[in-house]
């Protein structure tokens, strides 16, 4: 058995069961304790396991991401120095892509930039940046996740992919749920 096919087992095994040893995976498939090792070692570069005392494991995804407006608390000193920053980058005339992110949010509140068109699906970003004439604002249209305060669904991501902007500012949630589902789809296909 070639070692693609061994590893797309170990993950099918993982789903069920959470958690595979060494002993399990030579049992199982009748490999070597080394090519066990190697296997778990290829499973954790690729970053869909993680590597326990004996064996492996699934990652646990975090269950519970703060709502936005306890996140909007959280760090805020931090995420208001970022968005200073993060604002400075933006020159006149651009478009400028904002996640809904409340590190985000801080950067739109700190926008100098004139004449610049902003793309977003954050309804707090379209408030703050509303008050604003010498500026474009395009809502990217969706369904309504109060809790996260963003508009969501297909179309969003149909009309992003039209969308050609200069910057793009995405917030560490967006890119933590990527991190984690991308490697474990790209596994399991």
């Amino acid at each position: 058995m070639y070692q693609e096919e061994r590893l797309l087992k170990i993950l099918e095994y993982l789903k069920e069961h959470q958690t595979m040893s060494v002993v399990d995976i030579c049992t199982q498939f009748e490999v070597s304790r080394d090519t066990a090792r190697r296997d778990i070692v290829r499973l954790v570069q690729e970053g869909v396991v993680i590597r326990t005392h004996g064996g492996l494991s699934l990652p646990e995804l975090k269950q519970e991401i703060l709502s936005y407006k306890d996140r909007l608390i959280d760090e805020s000193e931090s995420k208001q120095r970022i968005g200073t920053i993060g604002a400075k980058l933006i020159q006149d005339h651009e478009t400028v892509i904002l996640d809904v992110s409340t590190t985000v949010q801080f950067v739109a509140e700190q926008i100098n930039a004139k004449h610049i068109t902003v793309v977003t699906h954050s309804i707090d970003n379209v408030g703050i940046l509303s008050n604003r004439d010498d500026l474009q604002i395009y809502i990217l249209g969706g369904y309504l996740n109060v809790k996260d305060r963003a508009l969501y669904g297909p179309s969003i991501i149909t009309k992003l992919s039209e969308i050609r902007a200069d910057k793009a500012f995405i917030g560490a949630v967006a890119i933590r749920l990527m991190v984690s589902i991308i490697p474990m789809k790209k596994m399991l296909e």
